[in-house]
């Protein structure tokens, strides 16, 4: 909204300050993170998901996880 009603200003150059050029920059970062994580779910939903499957064993599996507690 900020930058659209800065468009429509009839004057040539704008004053920006620091805390909402800082804001702008970190709003254009999380879009393009966002539309990447987009981007990366449709290729996994076309191409599948690659599992490397190999047996394991459950007692040590639990063990391992409970001795982290």
């Amino acid at each position: 909204m900020l930058l659209k009603h800065w468009q429509q200003s009839p004057v040539e150059n704008i004053s920006l300050p620091r805390n909402i050029l800082d804001r702008m920059i970190e709003s254009g970062e999380r879009q393009l993170h966002l539309i990447n994580s987009l981007l990366e779910t449709h290729i996994s939903e076309i191409q599948g998901i690659l599992l490397d499957c190999e047996p394991v064993k459950i007692s040590g599996l639990v063990k391992s996880i409970t001795e982290g507690l």
